[in-house]
C-alpha cells in the first residue's frame, strides 16, 4: 500500500471511542482482511490490517487517503 490514514485504537477505554491516528507514505506491505457492502446504495470497504516496512509495524483500521500502488 502507497499509503493510508488508519486508527490504531482508542486512547482510552470509553464509549464513544478517541480514535489514536496513524498516517504513513512511505509504502507497506499489507495483510488484513475486511468487508464489502452496500450503504445508502453505494458499495463500502471495511479493512483491518498489518502494514509493515523494514522493522516498522502498524495495524489498525484503513480510514482515509489509501493508495495502492502495486497489486499481485
Amino acid at each position: 500500500m502507497k499509503e493510508a490514514g488508519i486508527v490504531a485504537g482508542p486512547e482510552k477505554i470509553s464509549v464513544p471511542p478517541v480514535p489514536i491516528w496513524k498516517n504513513f507514505d512511505d509504502g507497506r506491505e499489507i495483510l488484513g482482511f475486511g468487508t464489502i457492502f452496500r450503504k445508502e446504495n453505494e458499495p463500502k470497504i471495511h479493512i483491518h490490517a498489518v502494514f509493515g516496512r523494514e522493522d516498522k509495524v502498524l495495524m489498525g483500521c484503513v480510514r482515509k487517503n489509501a493508495g495502492v500502488y502495486l497489486l499481485v
